[in-house]
């Protein structure tokens, strides 16, 4: 069973939405939620830098990740007049919601959401994005989307880690 990092709860509940599915505790209200997912419904550039600080700063939450055995790490969203602090798990990408707090995310509009969410059509003239994890020594290192990746970027870029 999943412990809810927010109450210790043993039922970490999964609820499906239009755009994914996330774990919720049904005795605090807190959520965890994939790093995809949220992507998809909020500001992917506001995310990556909660992320990139919460990584460089390495702060322990003193939570642990339902997922692995691993701490989770501090991080703050920061709007104009509010921050919001929150906990991620590097390992597994999911981020930890006390009740109520994703509420505090921007949200994305209809349009931007359904963009996001839409498979793309494929393009023979202009391969689809590939998301690339990078692993080094078994642990993951980054990841990114290239809008032109091919067989041959990928076989150049893993070259320079080889």
């Amino acid at each position: 069973m999943k412990r809810c990092p927010g109450c210790s709860n043993d039922t970490l509940k999964a609820v499906s939405t239009d755009h994914g599915q996330f774990r919720g505790c049904t005795q605090c209200g807190g959520m965890l939620v994939t790093l995809g997912l949220l992507q998809k419904i909020s500001n992917p550039k506001l995310l990556a830098t909660v992320w990139r600080d919460a990584r460089s700063r390495g702060l322990a939450s003193g939570r642990l990740c339902p997922d692995c055995p691993r701490s989770m790490l501090h991080a703050v969203i920061a709007k104009a007049d509010q921050k919001t602090e929150i906990d991620l798990c590097e390992e597994c990408f999911l981020l930890w919601f006390d009740h109520s707090e994703i509420d505090t995310l921007p949200r994305a509009s209809d349009r931007e959401i359904e963009e996001r969410s839409a498979p793309r059509a494929q393009n023979l003239h202009s391969p689809l994005p590939i998301q690339v994890d990078i692993r080094i020594s078994g642990r993951r290192g980054f990841f990114f989307t290239h809008p032109r990746a091919d067989a041959t970027f990928l076989e150049r870029l893993i070259a320079r880690f080889i």
